[in-house]
């Protein structure tokens, strides 16, 4: 490529060929669409499935590279190495392999950095699905049907820092796809894990503890219209319970601690709290999920002693705490219930 792209959008994957097939048809053709604006880049952490072939079938494309590593680094420096090393153009987007960008979404993107030249950090809207087994794609109904989104506002406005967007991602800019970055201020978004293993919100998500140490005082862009489809795969889950209940509150009071407001921090923190019930369920039990022996319940209690959504909450959390020493049936009934609840004000949220 003889001149600078302006957005590398850039795909860490490792044995999921399927999924990324699905991926690239989806990107591939509005990739060219832009003749060299972007520049679309996979790193292949070693895979051992036909990844590679695909990333053969689709070498002749223009403005696709392919790379693959030598020996598995581990997720996120797969990342890293994207974003610091392979990525060429001025904006990066690291894309999931099981992400899936909607039509029209990589030109109005590009439209927008054109427009606001002086964004450092943008904000992408985004979905979430769930994909039953078989699918690597979510159909054109559900893409339809699907109202909520990480943001509520559907508009594109620039802000004077990235401070004042995040109370308006409910995920905290934790999906990697919600973010395209100038890769002169954010080559190291995804420096602060180098090693394999989980341990603290750094090493899970240190793209948003970057965010939060470097990036708030610089300009920002919110883009709301809905540009990705992000799948809440398998492994994923597995990682959910101890970050919806443990890093995303550390993460909370990291922002506040470097500047952001609270009133647009804690409608982040109810949300977190109003929707915590099933991890916590998983937590206490301890079934297939990491890091468990971070988590306290009582210290989650007294984290949040304050807010008005867990002294209403708090008998639930008694009856949690009560039901990790019961016996698994009465376990099972309890948390049935409880789950039905948590459904019920969700199904409420929605129609409000």
């Amino acid at each position: 490529m003889d001149t600078e792209p302006l957005l590398s959008i850039c795909i860490p994957t490792y044995n999921r060929a399927n999924w990324l097939a699905a991926s690239l048809q989806s990107l591939i053709p509005q990739v060219v669409a832009c003749d060299g604006d972007v520049e679309l880049v996979v790193s292949d952490n070693c895979s051992t499935d036909s990844t590679q072939s695909i990333l053969e079938e689709y070498s002749t494309c223009q403005f696709f590279r392919g790379h693959r590593n030598s020996v598995n680094v581990g997720g996120t420096p797969n990342m890293h190495i994207l974003a610091s090393s392979l990525a060429q153009g001025k904006y990066f987007w690291v894309f999931g392999d099981d992400d899936t960008v909607l039509e029209g979404s990589v030109e109005h993107i590009v439209d927008l950095l054109r427009k606001f030249p002086d964004t450092d950090l943008a904000y992408v809207n985004y979905s979430n699905w769930i994909p039953q087994p078989g699918e690597t794609a979510p159909s054109i109904e559900l893409i339809q049907s699907t109202e909520v989104c990480g943001s509520a506002r559907l508009d594109d406005f620039p802000l004077k820092t990235v401070a004042e967007l995040v109370g308006m991602d409910n995920n905290c800019f934790a999906p990697t796809c919600s973010i395209v970055v100038r890769r002169s201020v954010g080559s190291e978004l995804f420096a602060d894990s180098a090693v394999l293993g989980i341990s603290g919100a750094a090493s899970i998500l240190p793209h948003v503890v970057f965010i939060a140490n470097n990036m708030l005082k610089r300009p920002a862009l919110h883009i709301g219209r809905r540009c990705v489809f992000g799948a809440n795969s398998i492994s994923w889950d597995e990682l959910l319970p101890i970050y919806a209940v443990k890093y995303m509150p550390d993460l909370f009071d990291l922002f506040e601690h470097n500047g952001c407001a609270r009133e647009a921090i804690d409608p982040l923190r109810d949300h977190l709290l109003n929707n915590s019930t099933r991890r916590m369920i998983r937590m206490l039990r301890g079934v297939n999920v990491e890091n468990r022996s971070e988590f306290s319940i009582w210290y989650f209690v007294w984290r949040f002693r304050s807010h008005k959504t867990m002294w209403k909450m708090l008998p639930k959390v008694i009856i949690l705490w009560a039901i990790s020493f019961s016996p698994a049936g009465l376990q099972k009934i309890i948390e049935r219930s409880l789950s039905a609840r948590s459904n019920k004000f969700r199904r409420r949220r929605r129609t409000a």
